[in-house]
């Protein structure tokens, strides 16, 4: 890795969203309130965001199928469906599952999904807003709990 090159791993978190930064060989860490904030404040080679980017309208993702199948028999059950992008604007847990059923051929929501959607919103609005991050900076970065992170480039709008 060159010195020029900035690593930034995030993940939502209560305050915001928690960034670890490698530039070179040294390693720092913050918080902070918006993932367009790592992006300004750090300008990454790579951003890694631990949280489902590429929401579908109905069905499932098929990285979420992969990694299932990847992480047989033991870990599958750890990679939880992405909610699709229709249930985005719904404020409860039982309107969000709802929706989720009405959209996507009865298929329910789950509360870990319901319990991450804001992160999974604002990365979405930003890919929205800013589309040329997509092929520049931001990729998803998928630890599937295991000790070697997998590393996916986040598909072109």
């Amino acid at each position: 890795m060159s010195d020029e090159t900035t690593l930034v791993g995030v993940d939502g978190c209560p305050g915001g969203w928690l960034c670890v930064v490698q530039r070179g060989t040294v390693l720092s860490a913050m918080v902070v309130d918006s993932i367009a904030d790592a992006l300004l404040r750090f300008e990454p080679t790579l951003l890694m965001v631990d949280i489902p980017i590429g929401l579908m309208d109905s069905g499932s993702r098929e990285c979420d199928l992969l990694a299932r199948q990847m992480l047989k028999p033991k870990r599958h059950a750890s990679v939880f469906n992405t909610p699709v992008r229709a249930v985005l604007v719904a404020e409860t847990y039982a309107a969000a599952n709802a929706l989720h059923r009405e959209v996507d051929n009865g298929r329910g929501m789950s509360a870990q999904s319901f319990a991450i959607m804001p992160k999974i919103n604002e990365v979405d609005q930003l890919l929205r807003d800013l589309p040329v991050v997509t092929t520049k900076q931001l990729q998803l970065w998928e630890q599937f709990r295991t000790s070697a992170p997998v590393t996916l480039r986040a598909a072109s709008r």
